[in-house]
């Protein structure tokens, strides 16, 4: 935003958008739980998978309580700096959308497409979600390259930074844009945009972000290890021993899933939560099996505590999920749900699995907008300038010359760049995993055989599959960072 401030005075922006700005992107990541992704994308899934009724939160939502928290239990005053109202466009700016709830000019969206008026570009600065490019991304793409050392960096997040500018575009030529109907029918509006001579070192963003999924996040001892986390803190969430302290007064006897919830609406049972939580599971289950042991009478151990220590455990010892295989699916292909395709290697077994040894998992790698060309979602300007006249239109004639300083907005036709794009744009695949060794040559032949009756190649263990799935299998998915 201060980028903005001192490179286009034409837009308007004031120290206090400035501050908004900077305390969104500081704010925005508070309300993710233990082992963050993991914690929303895989185990509140699998939780509400198992009662629907449960709504948890997304961690966006929390990241705003957790800030009104902050705020009122330290009794910090903002007038000096922002009013009221400030706070609602900091939240707002980390849901990435502006609240239908509060006055436009407080979510700062003035008269559309008037530069020093409208200044809706804000949003696409924290959290993007027109096209995923935003700051949050540059940030975590180039911290866990340098941590992981796997990915290299392939783009300068400096260079690309200096280089956005506010552009206009003309929303009546650009029907493909996820604004509103009414963004969509109705003159122009400001986005934030790149030269073309970026064109590439974009992509390359877009491709770093496909790269970390494919050799990082989603690698399949990631992934093992994921679904051990996710087991264990299943079994401690339905553990009838294990419980948060939380709720209005503190005293709610909380499951890890409601915590955040609607039974915990003060936050005092989330607030608790940190990655020790593993720690605490395992300490419990050894204090139960302590007392168990010192007891006369035996005591009571909760199985389903101890189970979840024990897959903990076996991370430690690196005892991981061992992997059987996967399938792949070509573009276009539908994917079977993870569940059809468990109870048919099960039955293909004829009795040498059962669907506890079973983890099957989807692995969804793209490069930011699906199977789609993710430049088709950024908007690119003439660095050489437009002319005077090609500006005034796109800004609707809206007076001084000084509003030229925005330049006019397009889309870069892919025929321009399509030698350097990749010949696809997402890779989808089931893998399938067993809990224990003895299970694995079982799965590995019943994957096997799965794959012969429908008439796939196997290629070095991978399956490669090119033919439609039956609607009655189809599984909506969806990936567990942005």
């Amino acid at each position: 935003a201060d980028h903005f401030r001192l490179t286009q005075p034409v837009l308007g922006i004031d120290d206090s958008d400035v501050l908004c700005v900077t305390l969104a992107g500081l704010c925005h990541d508070l309300g993710h739980g233990p082992l963050s992704h993991l914690w929303e994308g895989q185990f509140l899934a699998a939780a509400e998978s198992a009662d629907p009724s449960m709504k948890p939160p997304c961690h966006e939502d929390l990241s705003c309580a957790i800030l009104d928290l902050l705020l009122a239990r330290n009794e910090i005053d903002i007038s000096p700096w922002l009013l009221p109202e400030d706070i609602e466009f900091v939240k707002a700016l980390i849901r990435g959308s502006p609240s239908p709830f509060t006055d436009g000019d407080a979510m700062r969206l003035g008269s559309k497409g008037v530069p020093g008026s409208d200044k809706s570009f804000l949003y696409e600065i924290v959290a993007n979600q027109r096209s995923g490019f935003d700051v949050d991304k540059l940030d975590y793409f180039e911290r866990d390259c340098a941590f992981a050392g796997t990915v290299k960096v392939s783009f300068d997040r400096s260079r690309l930074m200096a280089q956005a500018r506010v552009a206009a575009l003309d929303q009546g030529s650009d029907a493909d844009d996820k604004g509103t109907d009414a963004e969509r029918s109705s003159g122009s509006v400001l986005h934030i945009c790149w030269p073309v001579k970026c064109v590439f070192e974009v992509m390359q963003v877009f491709i770093t972000r496909f790269s970390l999924h494919y050799e990082l996040y989603q690698h399949r001892v990631v992934s093992a290890i994921g679904l051990m986390l996710r087991d264990a803190l299943v079994l401690a969430d339905r553990s009838q021993s294990f419980r948060v302290y939380g709720g209005p007064q503190g005293t709610a006897a909380l499951r890890l899933c409601e915590c955040g919830g609607a039974r915990d609406p003060g936050l005092a049972g989330y607030l608790q939560l940190d990655d020790g939580i593993l720690s605490v599971i395992v300490a419990e289950a050894r204090r139960q099996q302590g007392v168990a042991g010192a007891s006369s009478d035996g005591g009571r151990v909760d199985d389903d505590l101890q189970a979840a220590a024990a897959l903990l455990r076996r991370i430690e010892r690196r005892d991981l999920y061992r992997f059987a295989g996967s399938v792949t699916f070509e573009e276009g292909v539908q994917v079977p749900s993870m569940d059809s395709v468990a109870n048919d290697l099960v039955a293909l077994s004829r009795g040498a699995l059962d669907a506890d040894q079973l983890r099957v998992d989807l692995r969804r790698v793209h490069c930011g907008q699906g199977p789609r060309n993710p430049l088709e979602r950024i908007w690119f300007f003439d660095n050489k300038g437009a002319s005077a006249s090609e500006t005034r239109d796109s800004l609707g004639a809206i007076g001084d010359d000084a509003q030229l300083a925005v330049p006019t907005a397009f889309r870069h036709p892919s025929a321009s760049y399509a030698a350097r794009l990749p010949s696809a744009f997402e890779e989808r695949s089931l893998r399938v995993f067993v809990t224990d060794d003895a299970a694995l040559g079982a799965a590995q032949d019943a994957l096997a055989q799965w794959c012969d009756e429908r008439s796939l190649c196997s290629v070095d263990g991978l399956c490669f599959i090119g033919n439609s799935v039956p609607e009655s299998e189809v599984q909506t998915v969806s990936v567990t960072r942005d």
